[in-house]
């Protein structure tokens, strides 16, 4: 790997993570778990493709959203199982999820907006059930009784998150298409 791969995989992790920031105010106008992250997430995946599509190395969007779970580790905002450092690997596997969907079919992100978006919205799907279902064995089903509905909560709640990094892989597959290669 490059110098240069590696400097824009981690200001691209740093970028994606600084969006943590703006919970707080997407949360204070809509007052509902997950509306939080209209900002965030959709920047996440954007940031994980970009590194995906602008990098040779075969993990890169998967680094970058370890540098982005270390900086949001550091920043205030997000949910708190965003801070807890044991969670880290499992925070990270949609990046990994995207790199490894980009190994067995390669293709020109910049290209290819809706695969992008598709790509980056399943595998945050993918994660966000794998983070419920790890915290459902961590701590126990009487947290998820929230109400008779808990399941349909769940389900929303997932498919909200994987609509939002949907929209930021298209984003991100904007951008690429936008930018020289020879700049970068």
């Amino acid at each position: 790997m490059k110098l240069k791969e590696l400097a824009l995989i981690s200001l691209l992790g740093a970028c994606g993570g600084l969006g943590i920031l703006t919970t707080h105010l997407f949360h204070a106008l809509i007052p509902l778990p997950g509306f939080g992250a209209l900002l965030s997430l959709p920047l996440s995946a954007a940031c994980m493709i970009i590194a995906r599509g602008r990098t040779q190395h075969p993990a890169a969007a998967g680094m970058s959203k370890l540098v982005q779970h270390v900086v949001i580790m550091l920043l205030p905002g997000g949910p708190a199982t965003a801070h807890n450092p044991f969670l880290l690997p499992i925070l990270a596997l949609d990046g990994f999820l995207i790199d490894l969907v980009y190994w067995i079919k390669p293709v020109q992100l910049g290209n290819a907006k809706l695969y992008a978006g598709l790509v980056s919205g399943v595998a945050g799907a993918v994660g966000m059930l794998i983070q419920a279902g790890l915290l459902y064995l961590l701590i126990g089903d009487a947290q998820f009784y929230l109400a008779s509905g808990a399941g349909y909560f769940i389900g929303i709640f997932v498919l909200f998150h994987a609509l939002l990094r949907c929209f930021g892989g298209i984003a991100g597959s904007a951008v690429l298409q936008a930018i020289p290669v020879r700049t970068i």
